[in-house]
């Protein structure tokens, strides 16, 4: 009775929220959005350049999916209040794809502009609308 009990309240609590987590493709589904975030363990290791990431999310092939690119950074600010959601996150700076170089801090949700040349984590997303 408890788990079923604490089962109706994770699935009440993801419902309301508008995400929705699929483990065993390790995928966050933001479902006003319609955008899949990748949250692999990589999401929690992987740090690149810039040119990098945007590199890495292009040619990355996960959960069956193969058009992952790297957010801009009004998409990657948007996630971060949702961040409770992402198993594999740390509390550093994420890249964004938006020109003039930018990166949204995970510890606070700060925009910063940077470096190209600098070291950041990378979290791909898609869009699960049709095109």
């Amino acid at each position: 009775m408890k788990k079923a009990l604490l089962s109706l309240t994770l699935i009440t609590i993801l419902a309301n929220a508008e995400m929705i987590r699929i483990d065993n493709k390790e995928v966050v589904i933001d479902t006003d959005t319609e955008l899949m975030w990748q949250d692999s363990n990589d999401a929690k290791t992987v740090r690149k350049k810039w040119q990098d990431s945007i590199n890495y999310c292009e040619n990355l092939s996960f959960a069956g999916f193969n058009d992952w690119r790297l957010p801009d950074k009004e998409t990657l600010n948007a996630l971060y209040p949702n961040k409770e959601y992402l198993t594999n996150v740390v509390n550093e700076a994420y890249w964004s794809s938006s020109r003039g170089v930018f990166e949204v801090g995970f510890y606070d949700g700060y925009v910063l502009a940077s470096t190209r040349n600098s070291n950041y984590y990378v979290r791909c997303v898609r869009s699960m609308k049709p095109k």
